[in-house]
C-alpha cells in the first residue's frame, strides 16, 4: 500500500488537490498544488478514497504514457496516469530527488487532462523550465521530445 493511501490529507476546495497532512507546506497553510491558502477549510479525509471514475474526457488514452529520462544518468521516472509531485518531499521517485540539493520539497507538478500532459511550477526556489524557458506558475503543456528542467536536473520527456 503506498503513503498515499495510508496517509491523511486535505482536499483543496480550489483545485481539488490532495494534500497531505504531514508534508511542510501543509503546516503553511497553503496548497501544494494551487498555493491556495485556505487549505485548513478544505475537507479532511483519514485515508485515500476509493477510485474515483474519471470522466471521459479527462481520462487520458491508453497508450500515452509520459516518461522523464534524466540526460546524464538516464534515470527513467514513470508518470502515472494519476500525475504527481516532483520534489524531495513529492510523490514521484523522491529518493531520486533527495540527491538534488537545488529541487525543492514539492517543486512542480506533473498532470494529465483532456489527454495531454502538463506541468505546473509550485512556487520553486530554483523554477522549472521547458526547453531552457522558465516557467511561471501557470499550467504549460509538455510535448515529447521537449527538454523539462527540474532545477538543475534535464529531463527528456517520452509521451507514448
Amino acid at each position: 500500500m503506498s503513503d498515499q493511501e495510508t496517509s491523511a490529507y486535505r482536499i483543496c476546495g480550489e483545485c481539488d488537490g490532495r494534500n497531505p497532512v504531514e508534508s511542510r507546506v501543509h503546516a503553511l497553510n497553503r496548497c501544494v498544488y494551487c498555493g491556495n491558502t485556505e487549505i485548513m477549510s478544505g475537507r479532511f479525509v483519514p485515508k485515500a478514497p476509493p477510485a474515483q471514475s474519471v470522466p471521459a474526457e479527462s481520462a487520458p488514452p491508453e497508450n500515452k504514457t509520459l516518461t522523464l529520462v534524466e540526460l546524464h544518468q538516464k534515470h527513467r521516472i514513470m508518470v502515472p496516469p494519476s500525475g504527481g509531485i516532483i520534489g524531495r518531499h513529492g510523490d514521484l521517485d523522491p529518493q531520486f530527488f533527495a540527491r538534488c540539493p537545488h529541487v525543492s520539497g514539492t517543486h512542480c507538478r506533473l498532470y494529465i487532462t483532456q489527454g495531454d500532459w502538463y506541468v505546473r511550477d509550485l512556487g520553486s526556489m530554483n523554477h522549472t523550465y521547458i526547453n531552457g524557458n522558465r516557467l511561471g506558475t501557470e499550467a504549460t503543456k509538455l510535448t515529447a521530445k521537449s527538454i523539462l528542467q527540474i532545477a538543475d536536473v534535464k529531463f527528456d520527456i517520452e509521451i507514448i
